[in-house]
């Protein structure tokens, strides 16, 4: 559990772990108005487009040249749909992030462990944290 200042009489569920597995990256998308979202991405078309010669084997995955794949990037979920799902062997990617989130990892962690997040950080909404 991740305790919070003592300034807030809030309580929260454990089960926000299990909350933010589903909807941390569908916040992610819609933090800020999608800014943060749509800046990832564009910082992920440039890495993309600069190593697009290392990136050709996959468009035997895809069907489609490298270049327009890139192009059709506009969100971290285009961007894991793209280059994360297929080539990492998950079928979707809600799965993806499924496997990615600590969220359910979290309640195996048998030993005490102090776990602290910002509550502005855009990538662990504060209404998702697990408080004590």
């Amino acid at each position: 559990m991740i305790r919070r200042p003592p300034r807030s009489t809030q309580s929260r569920s454990s089960a926000a772990s299990d909350v933010y597995k589903r909807q941390g990256s569908r916040y992610i998308e819609k933090a800020l108005f999608g800014f943060y979202n749509m800046c990832l991405a564009f910082a992920l078309r440039r890495k993309a487009s600069e190593h697009k010669d290392a990136l050709r084997p996959l468009e035997k995955l895809w069907g489609t040249p490298i270049e327009k794949v890139i192009k059709k990037i506009r969100t971290m979920r285009d961007f894991e749909r793209y280059f994360t799902v297929g080539v990492q062997g998950f079928t979707t990617v809600d799965e993806f992030i499924h496997h990615a989130s600590l969220g359910y990892k979290l309640k195996g962690i048998r030993v005490p462990t102090f776990l602290f997040s910002a509550t502005d950080d855009p990538t662990l909404p504060e209404e998702h944290l697990p408080y004590e």
